[in-house]
């Protein structure tokens, strides 16, 4: 009692204070909510005033009522609010992958950042006028309404717009990304929070590592796939000289015989005397001789062009560029083109037995499997070589399929000098590999790996045999044919 706000108050504050006070005696008004400062004897706190004109019982105003309230921490809790929420804008602004926020129920933009505007070609301001869909080509606008409206319907485990997606810049370029998504319960609407990575350079720079490997591996099997086509062409060749050499004497043959014949008639001669001179003619052309060897000349010609045709089949489908989309193959034709493009690596360093089981067409990348089986294979060989040096044994390869369910299983097996425990975990590894320099790049089971897992949805694994080396283990979706739809599209 008997202080004035000059005791608490800063002299500006103290000052201020008081011109309330007079405006309040001249006008009449009150001041309402007004914010102080109070740092004196030690204090630092935020106050809220409000202060009002009041007459007392002789109506005289020259009275002011004024309640104060602490507010600092009210204020500490804004400041800090306001310094949040200007860390999450520049964190917001800072991601370097393309971030947005849209409306599930109106598939609007609510939010997006910079990187959304560089990499999409759109303005913030005209993202505000941009629908979700108009980023997506057709067949994946379609999907991306389909999993929103089981979202926005409430499902209880509803999916959500994320992983491998193609989206549509405002120029029109297709870019492939990847999606990482997280569903908002907003107050008053669900909303999608996607953080969008641009791997159009990286999966183009995959496939071409993927292409380069895969002629790494055929220019390493050009050599003996060469000396797999001169055999056969070899002893074609030589059957067919002979069977030009042996037709040339039998028509030499059926030339005396028919000019024999018709001197013996213009003669009127005996049938005796022609049969004879036929005779010595076919003894002559050793027509019996003629007669057993050269069926079997034909047969081996026969063999020899559909062994070469064979190995021309196997490599064009093996060689053959992969498509864009997924399609059903034959696993098992799969590997058997495989083994034939591969026979001449395998078949001096071990015996191949195969076991096909009964399975279904399986959707998938033709080529890429094609690649992950002839990899496998050529590893169970190098795994077999140094055992065969030592022992002088040719070592075995098995090549097993079965269905499982949903799954078609392959297990490729050696029996070569296994994987050390100490780089199990490793075999995975791009670049990593055991094998000396020039002879694996340490791509082969990466790509292999990426391929099995990453674009079909499968599983890879391997393990020890009891009796030596190793059974990797191929397991993938069988799909269906009519799964996939005439623009290749999964649903």
């Amino acid at each position: 009692m008997g202080r004035s706000d000059a005791d608490y108050l800063d002299a500006q504050v103290a000052q201020k204070a008081l011109a309330d006070e007079q405006r309040i005696f001249r006008t009449g008004e009150p001041l309402i909510g007004s914010i102080e400062h109070i740092t004196r004897h030690g204090l630092t706190r935020w106050v809220t005033a409000s202060k009002v004109r009041v007459r007392d019982e002789a109506l005289n105003a020259g009275l002011v009522v004024g309640i104060s309230r602490d507010v600092t921490e009210w204020k500490n809790t804004v400041e800090a609010l306001e310094e949040s929420e200007e860390s999450l804008k520049l964190l917001f602004a800072a991601i370097p992958h393309a971030v947005r926020v849209y409306d599930v129920e109106t598939l609007r933009f609510l939010k997006v950042n910079e990187a959304a505007s560089r990499q999409y070609g759109y303005s913030a301001e005209e993202f505000e006028r941009v629908m979700v869909g108009d980023l997506h080509p057709p067949a994946e606008a379609k999907r991306l309404h389909t999993i929103l409206a089981q979202v926005w319907a409430g499902a209880d485990d509803p999916g959500l717009p994320q992983g491998s997606w193609q989206h549509r810049t405002r120029a029109g370029t297709l870019l492939d990304v990847e999606v990482n998504a997280r569903l908002l319960r907003l107050k008053d609407r669900a909303a999608i929070l996607a953080v969008v990575q641009d791997v159009t350079d990286r999966k183009r720079l995959e496939l071409e590592l993927h292409h380069s490997q895969r002629l790494e591996a055929v220019g390493q099997l050009a050599a003996g796939i060469a000396h797999e086509i001169n055999t056969p062409i070899q002893f074609v060749g030589d059957n067919l000289h002979f069977l030009h050499d042996v037709f040339a004497n039998r028509q030499t043959v059926m030339g005396e015989y028919a000019r024999q014949l018709h001197r013996a008639v213009e003669a009127g001669e005996a049938p005796r005397a022609v049969l004879e001179c036929w005779e010595k003619a076919e003894v002559a052309a050793d027509a019996e001789y003629v007669d057993l060897e050269v069926p079997k000349a034909l047969g081996q010609s026969l063999a020899g062009v559909q062994r070469i045709a064979t190995i021309v089949r196997a490599m064009k489908a093996f060689a053959h560029p992969g498509q864009e989309e997924k399609a059903a193959a034959d696993i098992n034709k799969a590997l058997s083109d495989t083994l034939t493009v591969a026979r001449n690596e395998l078949k001096y360093v071990a015996d191949v037995e195969t076991d096909f089981g009964d399975l279904p067409l399986v959707v998938c990348h033709l080529g890429d499997m094609n690649q992950v089986f002839l990899n496998l294979l050529v590893n169970a060989a190098h795994a077999i070589g140094p055992v065969m040096q030592q022992t002088g044994v040719k070592g075995r390869i098995g090549v097993k399929t079965r269905r499982d369910g949903d799954q078609v299983t392959v297990w490729i097996s050696d029996t070569g000098c296994g994987i050390p425990e100490a780089i199990r975990a490793r075999v995975f590894d791009p670049f990593f590999t055991t094998k000396e320099v020039g002879r694996g790049s340490g791509q082969g089971l990466a790509l292999a790996r990426g391929v099995v897992v990453e674009k079909h949805g499968g599983r890879i694994t391997f393990e020890a045999n009891p009796q030596g080396g190793t059974t990797f283990v191929v397991s993938v979706p069988a799909g269906s044919p009519a799964s996939v739809p005439a623009d290749g599209v999964f649903a």
